[in-house]
């Protein structure tokens, strides 16, 4: 079998490396153009932080109520000998339950019914204040989200916002982290308006204590509601002393949880907003405009020069 072997031209240039010394070399001849790119970029970073929305991070710490009402510790003995499985509660499983529901529907619900007044600082583009009615937010950018829904057959329909929209904004936008100790811990939003961020976390405590309070509320009186009925019924000694300490157990937890004070989550003071904006960040923002403004500007003067690096390994000697 015959192959075709085809002789290399005589005449095709070698391929030959690009020295550090000669790349230095075009890097210092255009040592201008990185320092005209950057200079342009850092202007363009300043004009940036000038225009830019100051948004604030405002805080709510909290910790697990001491002593908070759960379960009594005799309730145990009472569901073995009724045979019954009661799960118990305690200050730890309440706080839990308070944090993880924050985000939840049910929450959304009870802000928008107790606090309808944060819906337009939390939605102000749609909110008209002269009118005071909400309106479908107008502009290019709503415009072209509308028409991307539109294509993709999603429904682009304008809604006022309700729970199923404030639950959307508290799951992106609210914060939750832990003290290193774990006993802390921190919610946080971070917003335009700082009084509206601490008004904000001061109504999701409120709501968020409240439902888990009326939730043992609840739960203590169907307890009593029993406890009391198996009192008339039950006439052994031991039995009736053991539903006698329960029944004490669970009027303690009602009176804790008809109480003034806080329930799950005790916060440490008031939410509170740092004076200087969270975002945008300024040394942030101009480290990366330098960062950037020399990778473009020693890319444009490589580009720029390549045909003196190549002229110089082509050339004979």
């Amino acid at each position: 079998m015959n192959q075709d072997i085809r002789p290399v031209a005589a005449d095709t240039p070698p391929l030959h490396e690009v020295a550090i010394g000669d790349v230095m070399g075009v890097l210092r001849a255009g040592w201008w153009q990185i320092a005209a790119v950057v200079a342009a970029m850092l202007l363009l970073s300043i004009l940036y932080l000038q225009a830019a929305e100051r948004r604030y991070l405002s805080s709510l710490v909290v910790t697990p109520v001491s002593g908070s009402a759960g379960l009594p510790s005799g309730i145990g003995g009472l569901a073995s000998l009724a045979g019954i499985n009661v799960p118990g509660s305690d200050a730890d499983s309440q706080f839990e339950l308070f944090v993880e529901g924050l985000t939840t529907r049910e929450s959304a619900e009870r802000l928008v019914r107790a606090h309808p007044d944060l819906l337009p600082r939390m939605f102000p583009g749609e909110w008209n204040a002269q009118r005071r009615q909400w309106q479908q937010p107008a502009g290019t950018v709503a415009g072209i989200s509308r028409g991307i829904k539109s294509v993709l057959g999603m429904d682009s329909g304008y809604r006022p916002p309700d729970a199923a929209r404030v639950q959307r904004w508290l799951s992106n936008e609210l914060g939750v982290s832990k003290a290193r100790d774990q006993r802390l811990t921190v919610i946080s939003v971070e917003t335009p308006d700082p009084d509206f961020g601490q008004k904000l976390l001061a109504a999701l405590h409120e709501t968020g204590d409240s439902l888990l309070r009326t939730r043992a509320v609840e739960r203590a009186d169907d307890y009593v509601a029993y406890l009391t009925g198996k009192l008339t019924e039950v006439t052994v000694a031991d039995y009736r002393q053991t539903l006698v300490e329960a029944l004490a157990e669970q009027e303690k937890t009602r009176m804790m949880a008809s109480s003034n004070l806080p329930f799950a989550a005790d916060p440490f003071g008031p939410p509170s907003t740092p004076d200087k904006p969270s975002s945008p960040n300024a040394i942030l923002v101009l480290a990366v405009s330098i960062v950037f403004g020399l990778v473009i500007g020693v890319l444009l003067v490589l580009v720029r020069g390549r045909s003196r690096l190549f002229a110089r390994q082509t050339s004979p000697g």
